[in-house]
């Protein structure tokens, strides 16, 4: 099934994720950020870019495979293209768990603590040059092993 994200629909709900995800951590600075580009809508390409702080070492993070109101896990993986994950200007190698093409693994180098994901979104369908269907959420969840900071 598919939901409607209205821009002001999607701001809402990545404020809500955002301040969830740093209620728990250090107020100085936000766990998670992430903006969504969908100039390209016309073309049935979102832009994503996420920035999350995290510790030094391995950091598991998770695309959502469970998507709110389905009935099995339908998370839109086929629709996840081109991932690039940074260090400041370094570009960070990462590999997908062989059993759960949902799961990626990072290797933090040492003096880090906050990583850039970016990644597109293919989008399966859009109403008009300036409202897209998306399904689930478009963004990486933050760690899921506990490394977010």
């Amino acid at each position: 099934m598919f939901t409607l994200f209205s821009p002001r629909r999607l701001v809402l709900e990545l404020v809500a994720m955002t301040a969830i995800a740093a209620s728990a951590q250090d107020k100085s600075a936000p766990a998670m950020t992430l903006v969504v580009d969908e100039t390209q809508g016309a073309r049935r390409i979102a832009f994503v870019h996420e920035e999350i702080r995290v510790r030094p070492g391995a950091v598991t993070l998770a695309y959502p495979k469970w998507i709110p109101g389905e009935h099995g896990p339908t998370g839109p993986i086929q629709q996840f293209a081109a991932l690039r994950i940074h260090s400041g200007s370094a570009s960070l190698s990462w590999t997908r768990y062989p059993e759960d093409i949902y799961t990626i693994h990072v290797e933090v180098p040492a003096n880090t603590d906050r990583i850039s994901v970016d990644f597109d979104m293919l989008m399966e369908n859009t109403l008009s040059d300036h409202q897209l269907l998306l399904r689930g959420s478009p963004g990486i969840h933050e760690p899921s092993d506990g490394s977010a900071v």
